[in-house]
């Protein structure tokens, strides 16, 4: 999936942030007039209430959130999906784009986008992430969930950088952060466009997220294959119309070649397969 840094609001209220701290530092008459429009940008559009406010609320507590444990941190973003997902949105897009337009009026996107941020994949994945959960994209493929999902977990192991903000720019833009251990109470079970996935089909992407190194991955994933055989050979077993038997025999086929190993380039390409296999289990248990 590729990310539009220009539609970024994250990181473009980050670069106007930047840009009022900039003008305590420097002082030039072209710094302080840059600061004030950035002000008034903010002031407009993350007020608190405001719909961009609650978004850029939302990717900071990701951003900041600091969970050493990798299942945790994925549990964390099951319940961080599922209460974007309840939350409304109706005039995200609109005022998204009255944003863009009067940021375009007062400064080229690019003098914005092209400072250097040092969690840049982090803010790029956290926004795909976010948009996704609120339904303002889609993310289909099972290699782009994996790698938001792998950046965003990689983020909550990593050492916060000092906070170097001055007291009169904290003063002037305070935020009320969500508290994590709120959320975690208070929040359900995953949801949201991200993924809304069953419990199986979590099972399947979750070894991505959740270890470091391909042979944990490919021994989570041979458990499943070897499973999933096993429960495709007992509707064998059922009286199946000819052509659904020859379909599960063929799969159990396919699987059967990777139920010690799997190639590493292959193990994307054998979780679809496995994804796949769930929603023909649906079918047949039905």
């Amino acid at each position: 999936m590729t990310h539009n840094k220009n539609t970024n609001i994250a990181l473009i209220y980050h670069a106007l942030i930047n840009t009022i701290t900039n003008s305590v530092i420097v002082e030039t008459t072209a710094a302080l007039r840059k600061a004030a429009v950035a002000k008034q940008l903010i002031v407009k559009y993350f007020k608190p209430g405001s719909v961009l406010k609650e978004y850029i609320t939302i990717n900071d507590s990701i951003l900041q959130s600091q969970i050493n444990d990798r299942d945790l941190a994925f549990k964390y973003l099951d319940q961080v999906s599922n209460y974007i997902n309840e939350a409304d949105w109706k005039d995200y897009t609109s005022t998204k784009i009255a944003f863009l337009k009067e940021v375009k009026q007062f400064f080229p996107l690019k003098e914005l986008t092209d400072l250097k941020f040092s969690n840049y994949r982090s803010l790029a994945s956290v926004h795909l992430f976010v948009e996704a959960c609120m339904g303002e994209r889609t993310i289909s493929k099972l290699s782009d969930k994996i790698k938001i999902c792998k950046t965003l977990v990689e983020n909550f192991e990593a050492e916060r950088a000092v906070d170097n903000d001055t007291a009169e720019i904290k003063a002037y833009l305070k935020e009320h952060k969500i508290d994590n251990y709120t959320v975690s109470l208070a929040l359900k079970e995953w949801s949201g466009d991200l993924a809304n996935l069953s419990e199986e089909e979590q099972n399947i992407i979750k070894p991505f997220v959740l270890y470091e190194n391909n042979a944990d991955v490919m021994m989570h994933l041979t458990g499943i294959i070897k499973e999933q055989i096993f429960a495709l050979k007992d509707k064998l077993d059922e009286e199946l119309e000819p052509e659904v038997n020859i379909q599960v025999q063929q799969v159990i086929s396919n699987l059967s070649q990777y139920k010690t190993t799997i190639p590493p380039e292959k193990l994307e390409e054998v979780a679809e397969k496995l994804l796949d296999v769930t929603k023909l289990m649906d079918i047949l248990n039905q």
